[in-house]
C-alpha cells in the first residue's frame, strides 16, 4: 500500500505544511510502504520546516540532525531548529530545554 494519493498531492502541489509533515512521518516510519525511507522523510520534513511548521522543526532537529538519521549529524543545526520551534512554545522542545540548554 502506498502513501495516500491525496496527501502526496496536497504536499507537492498545494504546499500544505501539515500534509508535508504527515508525508514525512509516513516515510520515516514506513507506514503504508514496504520499508521506511529516511531520505524521502528528510525531504518532506525540510519542506514543512521551510514553511515554519513547529512540529517539523522539532522532528527534523531531533530525529534527523541530532541523531544523524538520513543526514549528516549536525547538532548546531538541530539546536537552531529547536530554538525556532521554542519561539512557538512547542511543548516537546520546551521539555527538551529542561534537559539541554537551547
Amino acid at each position: 500500500m502506498l502513501l495516500s494519493a491525496w496527501v502526496l498531492r496536497a504536499a507537492k502541489e498545494g504546499g500544505d505544511s501539515e500534509a508535508q509533515f504527515y508525508t514525512a512521518q509516513r516515510y520515516k516510519s514506513g507506514a503504508g510502504q514496504d520499508a521506511p525511507n529516511t531520505k524521502e522523510a528528510v525531504k518532506w520534513f525540510q519542506a514543512a520546516v521551510a514553511q515554519g511548521l513547529p512540529d517539523a522543526q522539532y522532528s527534523v532537529g531531533c530525529c534527523c540532525y541530532d541523531d544523524g538519521d538520513g543526514v549528516y549529524k549536525n547538532t548546531g543545526l538541530a539546536l537552531k531548529l529547536w530554538r525556532k520551534c521554542a519561539q512557538h512554545h512547542h511543548d516537546r522542545v520546551l521539555h527538551k530545554n529542561k534537559k539541554v540548554s537551547i
